[in-house]
């Protein structure tokens, strides 16, 4: 029965879920980690708290979007 259900693609092996899982967490901590490089000029010279959370808001949607490109989420498969 099991291999059946994986010739029928409804299963996958750990070792083909654990590489999957593995390359989309390296995307997202490329992500995260081009964030100050990406973003960092965006906040220089602001003095207003409100203007300040107003930018890292914009930052993160920004991010949480490259965050849901690079896992596949949104993408009519």
């Amino acid at each position: 029965e099991l291999e059946l259900a994986r010739l029928r693609g409804q299963t996958i092996l750990v070792s083909d879920a654990t590489t999957l899982m593995n390359d989309k967490l390296v995307g997202i901590r490329s992500i995260l980690q081009a964030i100050p490089t990406k973003y960092g000029q965006t906040l220089v010279g602001l003095d207003n708290p409100v203007t300040v959370q107003n930018k890292l808001r914009d930052v993160l949607d920004d991010v949480l979007k490259d965050v849901d490109k690079s896992v596949g989420i949104g993408k009519n498969e």
